[in-house]
C-alpha cells in the first residue's frame, strides 16, 4: 500500500495560506482546506449547528444560516468564548479531514491548509509542516484591505492565534509571503521539490 505524504500548510491569519493552496491546486496537487470544510459543515451538519446555537444563541443566525461575522464579533471580543467555539468546531473539522485523507488512496502527496494546526494539536497527523509567514504589519494591512477591519479588529484576530514566531519553531518549511507573488511561488516550487 502506498504511503500518502500528508503535508500541512499553516500560518497566521492573512499570511497567505490561500495563495499557497491556490498555486498548488494549479500545479494539480490535491489540497484540502479546513476553512472550506468548516463552511460545508455549517451548511449541512445539524449537530454542529445545534452545538453552536446552544452555546451562542440563535441571534447569530440569519434565515437558519450562521452569520459568521456576528459570531466573529462575539468570539474575538472574549477569549473564553473563542475557546468554547474552537472546542466545538475543531473535532468536526479534524475528523472530516482525516476521513477525506483516508479516501485519497491514489495520491502520493496531499496538502492540507489548516490555520489552527498547532492550536488544535493536530500536527502529529502530518508528515511535514509548512508555515506561511509575513510580518504583523502586513497581516494588519491585508485584513484591513480584505475584510475591512479596523486596526483594532485586525489585531484582535491576529492575537487570538498562537504567535507566528512559535509556529515557526515547530515547522519543517517556511514560506515568506512578504513580497511579490512570484517569489512566493518560487519558494513553493523549491519546497515541493524537497518533498
Amino acid at each position: 500500500m502506498i504511503h500518502i505524504k500528508k503535508i500541512a500548510i499553516t500560518g497566521g491569519i492573512a499570511t497567505g495560506k490561500s495563495i499557497v493552496a491556490e498555486y498548488l491546486r494549479k500545479k494539480k496537487y490535491r489540497v484540502l482546506c479546513a476553512d472550506e470544510i468548516y463552511t460545508e459543515l455549517l451548511a449541512k451538519n445539524r449537530r454542529l449547528i445545534e452545538e453552536i446555537s446552544n452555546n451562542f444563541g440563535y441571534s447569530i443566525f440569519n434565515d437558519g444560516k450562521l452569520d459568521r461575522i456576528a459570531l466573529g464579533k462575539i468570539v474575538f471580543s472574549d477569549k473564553e468564548k473563542l475557546k468554547i467555539l474552537n472546542k466545538i468546531t475543531h473535532p468536526y473539522i479534524i475528523s472530516t479531514i482525516i476521513k477525506e485523507l483516508k479516501k485519497l488512496r491514489d495520491e502520493k502527496i496531499v496538502f492540507v491548509s489548516i490555520p489552527l494546526l498547532f492550536e488544535s494539536k493536530t500536527e502529529k497527523e502530518f508528515d511535514k509542516i509548512i508555515t506561511v509567514y509575513c510580518n504583523k504589519k502586513q497581516q494588519i494591512m491585508r485584513l484591513k484591505d480584505r475584510n475591512g477591519y479596523s486596526i483594532k479588529e485586525a489585531e484582535k484576530r491576529i492575537n487570538s492565534q498562537l504567535p507566528l514566531k512559535q509556529k515557526l519553531k515547530k515547522t519543517d518549511f517556511i514560506i515568506y509571503n512578504t513580497s511579490e507573488i512570484k517569489n512566493t511561488h518560487k519558494q513553493i516550487d523549491i519546497i515541493v521539490e524537497k518533498l
